[in-house]
């Protein structure tokens, strides 16, 4: 990685400022194939800025650590409807890759 990669990370990790142009998405058009002429034969995507993704991840892998006991405490107060869909989303946070049913 860049240095100043590095360097803006830690920064926001430690309490700078988030720049409003890290959170920047762009939407980007691939072709299917050679020659695509109409917008079916074209794919869209999502492009992000990579230190934007890197914060994301390092402040998401810090919220695993706590969020299961937090959900596991908080789930004796709510109807269980509202429940499980604030569980399924918090488990959708911790394990983005795993299917999790909310009901």
């Amino acid at each position: 990685m860049g240095p100043l990669m590095v360097k803006t990370t830690l920064d926001v990790l430690g309490g700078a400022p988030f720049l409003e142009s890290l959170n920047k998405t762009y939407i980007v058009l691939i072709p299917k194939k050679t020659g695509s002429d109409k917008m079916t034969y074209f794919c869209p995507i999502s492009v992000y800025n990579v230190v934007y993704k890197l914060i994301l991840k390092v402040l998401t892998n810090r919220l695993k650590q706590f969020l299961r006991e937090i959900v596991r405490e908080s789930k004796r107060f709510y109807p269980e409807s509202i429940n499980n869909e604030r569980y399924s989303c918090c488990l959708s946070i911790i394990s983005p890759h795993e299917e999790h049913k909310g009901k």
